[in-house]
């Protein structure tokens, strides 16, 4: 509530908003959590479209565009969890977008690479889950790809090679 009355009260500051917004994303998250999905539903929903209308407004702003991708993928782990593998599908491939074109404008930006593995697998699971082999596979193998290129550059980040583990794993 005070968040929604300073995002009001300072209309033309959509840092503020862009507060918000992760706080009705981290809302959804704690309410999944807890079990109460219709409410992390319409929370997920709720975040999802103020930050595509915010990345309207100001879509220069790489870190408004950056947390439309992560909109995406925390709505997808939500529709995932409830059985909606289409949906969650969908919206693997939206945040999968994302991510590509934040990497291909910059790729040094670690946490665009890491989410576009990150990403690039948790679609590979909704299309397992669908039976579509031949995709899955495909996009495996990407995940593969990409996360063997972060545990090459940054060897030190344990994170990386425990989740190129689990691809393996997958394979």
């Amino acid at each position: 509530e005070s968040a929604e009355k300073l995002v009001a009260d300072f209309s033309d500051e959509p840092h503020y908003l862009q507060e918000l917004i992760r706080n009705l994303e981290s809302l959804g998250i704690l309410l999944r959590t807890s079990g109460n999905m219709t409410e992390s539903e319409s929370r997920s929903q709720q975040a999802v479209k103020m930050q595509e209308d915010l990345v309207k407004q100001h879509p220069d702003v790489q870190d408004f565009r950056r947390s439309l991708a992560t909109c995406y993928f925390n709505r997808g782990r939500f529709l995932a969890d409830v059985g909606r593998i289409n949906d969650a599908e969908e919206n693997y491939r939206l945040c999968l977008s994302q991510f590509e074109r934040r990497v291909s404008e910059d790729s040094t930006v670690l946490l665009h690479r890491k989410g576009l593995a990150m990403c690039s697998r948790y679609l590979a699971d909704m299309v397992t889950a669908r039976g579509d082999l031949k995709e899955d596979e495909k996009l495996f193998r990407s995940a593969l790809e990409k996360q063997q290129e972060l545990v090459t550059e940054f060897p030190a980040i344990g994170e990386f090679g425990e989740t190129l583990a689990g691809i393996h794993e997958q394979l």
